[in-house]
């Protein structure tokens, strides 16, 4: 009975997700996202590192964003561990020509971006002592950054997309969960 009604759950949570978002690699960005906090113990991030992607690609819009699946604007790193595969040259009208990296996938740019935090021991104390950090550190160059994702932050669409994401995966995560101990019962139990 409830794995019945798991499932339902889930194939629900599937379908609003789907409905929500304009596009479809929006949906696949914002899981993404979340497994990399998942796996990286970062989850009180992610509602701003989201914020962070859609101000820095114009909602996964960019050239950066829709050919090199870099979400945050990451350039090339010389130092630094990263998963980039590779980088680009792209020209800016107002810095010149600066090097990006490029990736495989939503999930190693967000994995990239989480190893910048930890290559540069962004603490976490809340969203708008976060981004001043970031920025004291040269992650972003315009003077209004901080203003402008902090009101992203505030968003609904970018509170909805997030609520959802993280209900979708956790809903997702109990269903499996529910079945390997229906599995480990009957192995177990004969």
């Amino acid at each position: 009975m409830w794995s019945i009604y798991l499932a339902v759950l889930a194939v629900l949570g599937v379908l609003a997700l789907i409905a929500y978002f304009n596009k479809r690699y929006q949906f696949r960005f914002a899981m993404a996202l979340f497994l990399a906090c998942l796996i990286k113990w970062k989850l009180s991030r992610y509602r701003v590192l989201y914020a962070q992607a859609m101000h820095e690609t114009a909602w996964l819009q960019s050239n950066l964003a829709v050919n090199y699946y870099n979400a945050f604007g990451m350039g090339y790193p010389y130092t630094r561990p990263s998963t980039n595969i590779g980088k680009v040259s792209i020209q800016t009208p107002s810095e010149g020509t600066l090097e990006f990296s490029v990736y495989r996938s939503w999930f190693q740019s967000c994995i990239d971006r989480l190893l910048w935090d930890e290559y540069s021991n962004v603490p976490y104390t809340g969203v708008i002592p976060y981004l001043e950090y970031i920025q004291s550190r040269g992650y972003a160059t315009d003077p209004a950054y901080i203003t402008k994702v902090a009101q992203l932050y505030k968003q609904r669409q970018v509170a909805i997309t997030c609520m959802l994401t993280k209900g979708y995966m956790f809903t997702t995560l109990l269903y499996v969960l529910f079945l390997l101990v229906r599995l480990l019962y009957r192995m177990f139990s004969r």
